[in-house]
């Protein structure tokens, strides 16, 4: 019986270590995407209570740094549910890096990577993962497009959850071009799927079906019921590849701990083609990651707490940083 005793102390140890274990949780902010970022941090935070972590939230608005600055024990590390924008570009892992402050998911580097599209394309194409033909036009709509077969799906180079996406016969016969630089592509017939890396664990893969919708938008996502997430029924070899593809997209933009990797595949040739890398990806009850895990057997609370213990288990933040200001 002399086990079960060492044990137990392993075991209260352990449980102590992590209800004394501070987490800030990052949500919201001025992005477009702020309302899936206030989704997602809903679902964490209740995950963040039932796991026993003291918890704090905030809302990355206006001076939300100085409000972290107030937070006493310094936090043990910064959950961040943040979607778009400062949230997801580097901009807010560069002030938790200046703050000395470990945070979740990935670093300045890669998170800047993975938002801005034609970045992502060029390092993923280079590590020979194809990707559709695009090029990038600003919001008078001058561009190189000529060269690219109609139709054409219409993006921003920077941002998320699909907004702002569009499907167009021809990028010419857009009346009044949103403001900003876009991705102009030819759009991919045939499948939508989706597949993550978590830690060194391959999640997926999911296929989108839309029974009522042909595009996958901002509304197909999260205002149509209809929109379905199924496990794809695609020959190994197809399979094979997006495992593939997956894991070195990952690892050729330098992400770390949690991401999603969005593809085509076209069944007349045969061919998968990367769309893009999502670093920070949703974790709502209608978001894919959670669907992943829980076909993995990882139920969400598990999920949360892995993503804390790899994220806490990154490279440490260099010190000097702060020591050099």
């Amino acid at each position: 019986m002399l086990y079960v005793f060492y044990a137990s102390i392993i075991l209260c140890f352990f449980t102590g270590l992590v209800l004394m274990l501070c987490v800030v949780l990052l949500k919201g902010g001025d992005s477009p995407e702020r309302f899936v970022s206030l989704t997602s941090a809903e679902m964490v935070e209740k995950s963040l209570l039932n796991l026993g972590y003291k918890t704090f939230s905030l809302d990355i608005r206006d001076n939300f740094f100085l409000e972290l600055a107030k937070i006493t024990p310094k936090p043990d590390i910064l959950f961040l549910a943040t979607h778009g924008g400062m949230g997801e570009n580097g901009c807010l892992q560069g002030l938790c890096e200046f703050l000395n402050i470990p945070y979740t998911h990935s670093g300045v580097m890669s998170s800047a990577i993975c938002m801005h599209k034609p970045t992502t394309k060029a390092i993923c194409s280079m590590a020979g993962i194809p990707t559709p033909f695009g090029c990038v036009v600003n919001s008078l709509g001058v561009g190189c497009c000529d060269d690219i077969p109609p139709p054409h799906v219409v993006k921003p180079v920077f941002g998320g959850s699909s907004l702002d996406v569009m499907l167009v016969d021809h990028i010419r016969n857009i009346n009044n071009f949103p403001k900003g630089d876009f991705l102009v592509e030819e759009y991919i017939h045939g499948r939508e799927l989706t597949a993550g890396v978590l830690g060194d664990q391959y999640l997926g893969p999911l296929e989108i079906v839309l029974p009522d919708s042909k595009f996958f938008d901002y509304d197909a996502k999260y205002k149509n019921s209809s929109t379905q997430y199924v496990k794809p029924n695609l020959p190994q070899d197809v399979l094979d590849r997006l495992h593939l593809y997956t894991i070195k997209a990952h690892n050729a933009c330098g992400c770390e701990v949690l991401s999603r990797v969005d593809f085509r595949y076209n069944t007349q040739k045969n061919k998968l083609f990367l769309l893009e890398i999502n670093t920070n990806p949703g974790l709502s009850k209608r978001s894919l990651i959670p669907i992943m895990a829980a076909n993995a057997g990882i139920c969400f609370d598990d999920l949360i707490a892995k993503i804390i213990t790899l994220s806490l288990a990154k490279k440490p933040i260099n010190s000097n940083v702060v020591a050099s200001g």
